[in-house]
């Protein structure tokens, strides 16, 4: 039945979004199988989120704020990302869909959806590990995403607090716009080290 589903998806993924999200999509899901296999969790639910993580990434804006607003999805900080970052509303539309078009009702596979783009203060192992399958599949190629692969296949908890402080500085060198939320979503995951 898994399978099934896996195979459904990719079928319409290929006709939905360009080949190289596509090709995202599915290093993605490779990788959070083998990554569940490596934490103990199972690889199968990890590559149901992984394929499902991004089926409205290629949405334009417009379209993203008029689904959301349409099905009333619960977006952190919704007037935020509607003005400065609506692309980070597809994680909410893909979860939506995962629900509405294929029947996922296992919650923490949405959840993880859900996340997969920002993090969130409070987050399970299995969350972890798809935000981390996100960031690190084998088509991002930012300095110290090999070195970053290795340590999520030991650790998702410091994997994750590595991946965070990557995404905070390139925000920083980018002069990009900051999510309200992702100071608080650092200092939760910050190491113990870190703290007074």
């Amino acid at each position: 039945m898994r399978a099934a589903l896996e195979q459904s998806v990719a079928q319409r993924l290929l006709r939905t979004l360009p080949k190289d999200r596509f090709q995202h999509v599915m290093g993605v899901t490779d990788l959070a199988g083998k990554l569940a296999d490596a934490h103990k969790m199972d690889p199968v639910r990890a590559r149901i989120a992984g394929i499902l993580h991004d089926m409205a990434r290629c949405w334009k804006n417009k379209q993203l704020v008029q689904y959301a607003l349409k099905h009333h999805l619960k977006v952190p900080q919704f007037e935020f990302v509607r003005e400065y970052q609506p692309v980070l509303i597809h994680s909410y539309v893909s979860a939506h869909m995962a629900r509405t078009l294929f029947r996922v009702t296992d919650p923490e596979i949405l959840s993880a959806i859900e996340k997969h783009s920002t993090g969130a203060v409070d987050m399970t192992k299995f969350e972890k590990l798809i935000f981390l399958a996100d960031l690190l599949a084998p088509d991002r190629t930012f300095s110290g995403a090999n070195k970053l692969r290795v340590m999520a296949r030991k650790d998702l908890d410091k994997a994750l607090v590595e991946a965070l402080r990557i995404k905070m500085e390139y925000l920083f060198k980018t002069h990009s716009i900051i999510h309200p939320d992702a100071v608080k979503i650092w200092n939760a995951h910050a190491p113990e080290t870190g703290r007074a």
